[in-house]
């Protein structure tokens, strides 16, 4: 039986277009600064749909997600292109 026979409808995940991107930006705990990260996004921030932040103690990490609209992965590129040369930043994602 699949996930989806127990799930109601409100429940089941919602699938977005290969065109919806997640950019994830990962620094040691207190490293991150979410002005810098801002401000490399500004040329694209009209298409930003949401921004989550966590922290992983136990990991000694903290994250912010940044959530796009359908935008060019090209412009998403030279974005990540930009934060992995900040120096504190440990990691970035974009999927």
């Amino acid at each position: 039986m699949a996930i989806h026979d127990h799930l109601t409808t409100t429940q089941i995940p919602v699938r977005f277009p290969d065109s919806r991107r997640e950019l994830t930006v990962r620094a040691k705990i207190h490293g991150m600064r979410v002005a810098a990260v801002w401000q490399v996004l500004m040329s694209i921030a009209g298409d930003i749909e949401n921004i989550r932040f966590a922290t992983d103690q136990s990991q000694g990490y903290e994250e912010i997600t940044i959530s796009f609209a359908p935008t060019s992965f090209e412009s998403l590129e030279a974005i990540v292109d930009r934060i992995k040369k900040i120096p504190w930043v440990a990691d970035t994602v974009l999927c």
